[in-house]
C-alpha cells in the first residue's frame, strides 16, 4: 500500500461517500426493522453491511494503487468476456418476479447488469485512449483556432468544421473506434434487455452515448444537430402545445392541431443554432427525416419489443390515477409518503407508509420516498446536496487529470451516478416510469453498492495519480529554479 497516495486522496469525496452510505444504512434499518419476510426486507441490513464492508475495502485498496493496470488491453478483454459470460449465465437461473437478473452465491446475490455499467466505462475509455501523451480532443478542445505565444510556450487549438467532420473522424481513426465500441456494447445491452431489465439496458446505452459524445470532436455542432432534431420532432408530431398559456392571455395560435408559437420558436432557434455553431444547412433535412421517423419507430418498439409489464409501467407513468389499486399503487403511495413528510418529516421510524408496508420496496427502489417521509424536505435537500458534491468532485478529477483514459473514465462514472440519481428520484416523484434503478450508495442492493464504490475507488486512484504528478512537477520546478536563474 502506497501511504502517500492514500494520504493524497480526495477526502471530501470519501467523506461524502461514507455519509451517503450511513444515511442509506439508517433508511434501510428504518424500513425493514419489523420485516417478517424476505420480500419485505428481512435480513437486508446484514447483507447490505457485508457489501459495504467489502466495497469499502476495495475502495481504499484502489486508492492506494495506480489505475494504469486498467489500460492493459488483456485486462479490458478479460473483463468484457467475464461480463458477457455472467450475462448469459444469469439467463439460465431461476426467475425472481418474472425476471432473471441475479446469480445466487450462497449468502448473497450478484446482479451482473450492475457490473456491466462499469465494464462499459473501462472498455470504452480503453478503446478511445490512443496515446497516454495525447488528450482526447473532444473532451477539452473547443471549435476555435488560435495561436498564442506566452513566454516561449506555443498553444495551438484546432478548428473543426462540419464539412470535414467525417474526414477528421476517419483521419484520427475515431469512426472505426466508435464502430468497434458499438459492436462490443450492443451484446451487453441486448443481454440485459432480455432479462428483462429495460431500465438498466437504457442506462448502459446512455453511458456509452455520453462517453462517445465526450471523446469525439465538434460537440457543439453535434449538440446543435440534436436540438434541431428535438425541436423538429416536437413541432411535427405535436408533442405538446402552449394552449393553457394562450387561454390565459386570450389568444389562439393553434391551427389544425399545430401550435404556431412552437413552430415560430423552433424556426428562430434553428436559425440561431445554424449561425452560432456554423452547422451546415444541408444537415437540416437530415434532422427533419429523423424527426419524421422517431414516433413511428417508438410505436413499433412499444408494440413489438416491450413486454406487457413494461408497457403497463409506461402507461401508469402517463396516467398514474387510472389504476391506483394496481399498477399505479407504488407511485401513488410514494407521492403520499413524500408529501406527508412536509418540511422536517415525521421522524425516524415514524413513517407510516414505509413502516406499515403501504409503500412497496421502500428499502430499494422507493427509498427516497422513505427519506422524504421520515426526514422531510430538509432531509431530501441534504441528500441531494451530498450527491451534487459527489458528482462535482468526480467531474473535477475528470477536468484536472492529464490522462485521457482517466478523463473518459471519470466522465463515465459521473454519468452513471447522474442517471441513477435522476431516474430513481424521478420515479419516486411520479415524474418518470417506475423501473428498478437504485439510488446510489443509499438503496439496498449489494451489487449496486459494490459497483459504485469500485467506480469511486477508480476515480480516487485517478485523483491520487494526478496529485502525484502535480507534486512531482512542482518539486522539479523548485529544484531547477536556482540554476535557471
Amino acid at each position: 500500500m502506497n501511504f502517500l497516495r492514500f494520504k493524497n486522496q480526495d477526502w471530501l469525496m470519501t467523506a461524502v461517500t461514507l455519509l451517503l452510505l450511513l444515511i442509506g444504512t439508517i433508511l434501510i434499518y428504518s424500513t425493514t426493522f419489523n420485516a417478517k419476510t424476505i420480500p419485505e426486507g428481512a435480513g437486508s441490513l446484514t447483507k447490505q453491511l457485508a457489501f459495504i464492508i467489502l466495497g469499502l475495502g476495495i475502495y481504499f485498496l484502489l486508492v492506494s494503487f495506480d489505475f494504469s493496470w486498467l489500460k492493459i488491453r488483456k485486462v479490458q478483454l478479460l473483463l468484457y468476456i467475464l461480463i458477457i459470460a455472467l450475462l448469459i449465465f444469469v439467463l439460465f437461473t431461476d426467475p425472481v418476479n418474472n425476471a432473471r437478473r441475479w446469480i445466487n452465491i450462497g449468502f448473497i446475490n450478484i446482479q451482473p447488469s450492475e457490473f456491466s455499467k462499469l465494464v462499459i466505462i473501462i472498455l470504452t475509455a480503453g478503446i478511445f485512449i490512443g496515446s497516454d501523451k495525447q488528450k482526447i480532443g473532444g473532451v477539452i478542445k473547443w471549435d476555435t483556432e488560435k495561436k498564442s505565444k506566452t513566454k516561449g510556450i506555443y498553444i495551438k487549438k484546432t478548428k473543426l468544421n462540419i464539412s470535414n467532420f467525417f474526414k477528421e473522424l476517419n483521419k484520427d481513426g475515431i469512426a472505426g473506434k466508435i464502430l468497434i465500441s458499438l459492436v462490443l456494447t450492443i451484446p451487453i445491452i441486448y443481454l440485459i434487455f432480455i432479462q428483462p431489465a429495460f431500465g438498466s439496458s437504457v442506462i448502459v446505452f446512455l453511458i456509452w452515448i455520453s462517453l462517445i459524445f465526450a471523446v469525439i470532436p465538434g460537440q457543439s455542432k453535434i449538440f446543435a444537430f440534436l436540438i434541431i432534431t428535438l425541436l423538429s420532432t416536437t413541432a411535427i408530431w405535436k408533442l405538446f402545445t402552449f394552449q393553457e398559456l394562450y387561454q390565459t392571455i386570450g389568444i389562439n395560435l393553434i391551427v389544425n392541431g399545430y401550435d404556431l408559437g412552437i413552430i415560430i420558436i423552433s424556426l428562430l432557434s434553428v436559425a440561431f443554432l445554424l449561425s452560432f455553431t456554423r452547422l451546415k444547412i444541408f444537415l437540416v433535412p437530415l434532422c427533419l427525416t429523423i424527426s419524421l421517423l422517431v414516433v413511428p419507430a417508438v410505436n413499433e418498439f412499444n408494440n413489438k419489443v416491450l413486454t406487457e409489464y413494461q408497457r403497463q409501467r409506461i402507461e401508469t407513468f402517463f396516467n398514474p390515477e387510472k389504476d391506483v389499486q394496481g399498477s399505479g399503487w407504488q407511485v401513488n403511495q410514494s407521492k403520499i409518503a413524500i408529501g406527508s413528510g412536509r418540511l422536517w418529516g415525521r421522524g425516524f421510524l415514524q413513517g407510516t407508509q414505509s413502516r406499515l408496508r403501504f409503500l412497496p420496496f421502500a428499502h430499494t427502489d422507493f427509498i427516497f420516498a422513505a427519506l422524504g417521509e421520515q426526514f422531510g424536505l430538509v432531509g431530501c435537500s441534504f441528500v441531494l446536496l451530498l450527491f451534487a458534491i459527489l458528482v462535482s468532485r468526480v467531474l473535477w478529477v475528470a477536468t484536472h487529470t492529464k490522462d485521457s483514459f482517466g478523463t473518459t473514465a471519470c466522465i463515465g462514472v459521473a454519468t452513471m451516478l447522474i442517471l441513477h440519481i435522476f431516474i430513481n428520484i424521478g420515479m419516486n416523484l411520479g415524474k418518470l416510469p417506475v423501473t428498478g434503478i437504485p439510488l446510489p450508495l443509499v438503496s439496498y442492493g449489494g451489487s449496486s453498492v459494490l459497483v459504485n464504490l469500485i467506480a469511486l475507488g477508480i476515480v480516487q486512484s485517478i485523483a491520487t495519480s494526478t496529485s502525484a504528478v502535480d507534486s512531482s512537477e512542482h518539486l522539479m520546478v523548485v529544484s531547477e529554479a536556482p540554476w535557471r536563474e
